[in-house]
């Protein structure tokens, strides 16, 4: 049993410790693979916005993703829940403005996300 639990508390903090080191773009990149929608980074959305091609619907809109167990898991997780905000807000974008993992108890992370919801032309 004591050894069970050692295992796990292990690999719950090598998970988190993982998840903690992706950076930036290689983060931007598999939350794109992960979602339905077209996805900018922050200097790609504001110049759409800034060339008429698109119009932000909700800025600074929030998701705090169901904890998996593995950083790709997150990121499919956010993914999700990234495209039913889009969904529900009728647009087709979004522009990735921040994310980060947060230790949540038990030494569990959990992956949130700010983002704005957009809609672009060109994109249907």
């Amino acid at each position: 049993m004591r050894l069970t639990a050692i295992y796990i508390l292990t690999f719950l903090t090598l998970s988190a410790y993982g998840q903690n080191r992706m950076t930036p773009i290689r983060f931007y990149k598999k939350l794109s693979e992960r979602t339905q929608s077209k996805g900018y980074t922050e200097r790609e959305g504001e110049e759409q916005i800034k060339r008429g091609k698109c119009k932000r619907i909700v800025k600074k809109r929030y998701y705090v993703a169901p904890v998996a167990s593995s950083a790709n898991g997150d990121i499919k997780r956010a993914g999700k829940g990234v495209d039913e905000w889009i969904y529900l807000d009728n647009g087709n974008a979004y522009m990735l403005r921040n994310y980060k993992w947060v230790m949540r108890d038990y030494g569990v992370s959990q992956l949130e996300l700010e983002f704005d919801t957009m809609i672009c032309e060109g994109l249907d």
